[in-house]
């Protein structure tokens, strides 16, 4: 049997980004199990920073059944970090919106995300870790730009009227 040459990941960036998402993931799973969360659970957390939602909204953004949304945003709810509001506008929609003690999960969760990342690029050798930093704020510009742009929203969410400074 043959063995698979190994391909060179500099070059092939689809390669690359395919490890760096994964690499991501498991820093963000880090920062989720900071603040006691599943990185599912600190992803309808942060999905919810968004704007309030139905559970079947929540769903469709995370491509999940709602029942697991449900079962999600129950752990959330008994944590404190989600709360349940009935629409003023329509009194038989429920919405899940974050709390307080919620965003200071958020805020806990997404500084450990980032001190993972940071520790990448500072514990590598020959790494500019400027040009590092510079990079991800131009990921989060385009990230900004496609969520917060009028007229655009992540999948499974309606438009936003006005976008956030980054």
């Amino acid at each position: 049997m043959t063995e698979a040459q190994p391909r060179a990941f500099r070059d092939d960036r689809e390669l690359v980004l395919g490890w760096a998402a994964i690499s991501l993931a498991s820093r963000a799973e880090a920062g989720a199990r900071e603040v006691g969360l599943t990185l599912s659970q600190f992803r309808v957390l942060t999905l919810l920073a968004w704007q309030t939602a139905t559970p079947s909204r929540l769903a469709a953004a995370m491509d999940l059944k709602p029942p697991s949304v449900t079962r999600l945003v129950d752990r959330l709810v008994r944590l404190g970090f989600v709360a349940r509001a009935v629409d003023d506008t329509d009194r038989r929609r429920v919405t899940q919106v974050v709390t307080p003690a919620g965003w200071d999960a958020i805020e806990r969760g997404c500084r450990a995300i980032a001190g993972e990342v940071d520790a990448i690029s500072t514990s590598t050798p020959g790494i500019d870790t400027a040009a590092v930093d510079h990079g991800l704020a131009e990921f989060q510009r385009a990230v900004y730009a496609l969520w917060w742009t009028p007229g655009q929203a992540p999948p499974g969410w309606p438009a936003r009227e006005a976008a956030p400074d980054p």
